[in-house]
């Protein structure tokens, strides 16, 4: 490798431009335009992104520092004695709130890693989806074109060239069932999928000694040169309190992200009070109604969050069709016929994944089969059966796309208070403060009134405000806050609502 002097040499060699001889900068500059050549080193990645522009740099102490904004504009040395330009600032946080990083800490994450190339961007949001493949070209491109980034666990037929010719995709695939062809597109390497309901227990008493071993030797097994991930399930999410220390020691073997795929809207058997009743906390069986509420979603991951200790990111599956053998499309469930579940609806779908994001995940994986059923498929995105959901998925990819900068921030904790029945969540920005909102009446030890709970009313009160003219963002319809507080409607459980207001 290259020292870091050899690195600059290599780079450019440009005259020393005129400084007052007070400038604290060095004496030797280095201009650096975006030259397309391997870096060779963590801390030049981190320092520059060679794909944005020119910057003018200062030679000192065996590294390149970055000259301050206002000395410096397209390469052009200017006064080094002017004043920076106008930039927006973002105001004070108001008294007694704080912000509470994300899990893993944010984007910068995944500068650590170098040989990962998941961008150490804040405007990139992991979108997954699982176990597809890239067996040609325009089979990646569809994915892209709905708004996926990442593949994960991908058919062995799969071919790495084929996602390199589509810019901005991913791949993490399982190390042990690796396919053709791998390079640079790889971020991670999977090493597990619910290892939690492995032999010899599955998922009651998890996680067994047996399984944590088996964590571990997966993990010793993957290749040093990418971080790792594994997905957990059942047996870290309804694990029993006398489990819970092991259960952080087996989150805590994954160095790159890790996840859980549990489906509320569509597994039968999570309604029971050893399974969803565990994690909501209540010793008796849940009807469809109270199971079908999408905050049980974020509230697995804010369980995943405490157990974790937030030490890497977190991803969330959620289900775009119907997972298991015993689903069916509604119409086609005849009444009373309790051996069918249907197939997840496009707003419960759409309601599980913004909770997801709203509790805190740093990245959505969605769960692309259908294995009963008139739908029966492995590739939805791919199916004009499922041409509806697809445009849904398109749509929740793109804004969350479009307000990564926003869902990468910290957590604003005490900005917001509620006295609904909602679950939401709060960024500080420069720009305004954004909250995200759904509706989450909690299920109690009391069987909840049928018919179930309808619209939520919430007053939400932002700390520091007065009046504000508040945006309800994708509804075309805006709010007045007054005396620093605003209410709104969730119409049903599967309501959610993005709100941005001027500070």
């Amino acid at each position: 490798m290259a020292s870091p002097s050899e690195w600059a040499r290599q780079l450019v060699d440009v005259p020393q431009p005129p400084l007052p001889a007070s400038s604290t900068w060095g004496r030797t500059l280095i201009l650096i335009p975006a030259p397309s050549i391997p870096i060779p080193s963590l801390w030049a990645r981190a320092l520059v992104n060679l794909k944005i522009t020119s910057h003018l740099y200062v030679y000192r102490d065996g590294r390149p520092r970055r000259l301050r904004p206002h000395l410096y504009l397209d390469g052009q040395i200017l006064d080094p004695d002017s004043q920076p330009p106008a930039s927006p600032s973002t105001p004070t946080l108001p008294a007694g709130v704080t912000l509470r990083p994300l899990p893993g800490g944010g984007p910068e994450f995944w500068a650590q890693f170098e040989g990962s190339s998941y961008p150490a961007d804040p405007a990139f949001f992991p979108i997954i989806a699982w176990y597809q493949g890239a067996r040609s070209v325009q089979e990646v491109q569809v994915m892209r074109d709905a708004g996926i980034n990442t593949l994960m666990a991908l058919t062995t037929d799969s071919r790495g060239d084929y996602i390199r010719q589509v810019p901005g995709m991913y791949s993490i695939p399982d190390y042990s069932a690796m396919y053709q062809n791998p390079g640079s597109e790889v971020v991670m390497y999977l090493t597990g999928d619910e290892p939690d309901m492995g032999p010899p227990n599955g998922w009651w008493g998890a996680p067994s000694a047996e399984q944590m071993q088996h964590v571990l030797d997966r993990q010793a097994g993957a290749p040093s040169d990418r971080p790792t991930a594994t997905n957990f399930g059942k047996g870290i999410l309804f694990c029993f309190l006398s489990k819970e220390a092991d259960a952080s020691s087996m989150l805590g073997i994954p160095t790159g992200m890790l996840g859980y795929d549990v489906y509320y809207h569509t597994d039968d058997n999570v309604r029971g009070a050893n399974e969803g009743g565990a994690l909501i906390g209540i010793t008796r069986d849940m009807t469809p109604d109270e199971i079908g509420r999408s905050h049980h979603y974020g509230m697995s991951i804010e369980k995943l969050r405490r157990l974790s200790q937030d030490r890497v990111p977190i991803f969330g599956f959620v289900e775009a069709g119907g997972p298991f053998s015993y689903n069916e499309a509604p119409d086609l469930i005849e009444a009373g016929d309790d051996t069918k579940v249907p197939y997840i609806t496009i707003p419960a779908m759409l309601s599980a994944a913004w909770h997801t994001i709203i509790a805190g995940a740093r990245g959505i994986a969605w769960f692309l089969h259908t294995f009963g059923g008139i739908g029966e498929t492995t590739q939805i995105l791919h199916q004009s059966y499922y041409a509806p959901v697809r445009e849904a998925i398109t749509q929740f990819n793109s804004r969350v796309h479009e307000l990564a900068s926003v869902l990468n921030r910290p957590e604003a904790i005490g900005l917001v208070s509620t006295s609904g029945h909602v679950r939401h969540s709060s960024r500080w920005t420069p720009e305004g403060i954004y909250l995200m909102a759904g509706w989450a009446v909690p299920v109690t030890m009391q069987p909840n009134p049928n018919p179930p709970p309808g619209p939520v009313t919430a007053t939400f009160t932002v700390a520091g405000k007065t009046s504000a003219v508040v945006e309800v963002l994708y509804e075309s319809r805006t709010l007045q806050m007054s005396a620093g507080s605003f209410t709104d409607v969730f119409a049903d459980k599967h309501a959610i609502h993005l709100y941005r207001i001027p500070h």
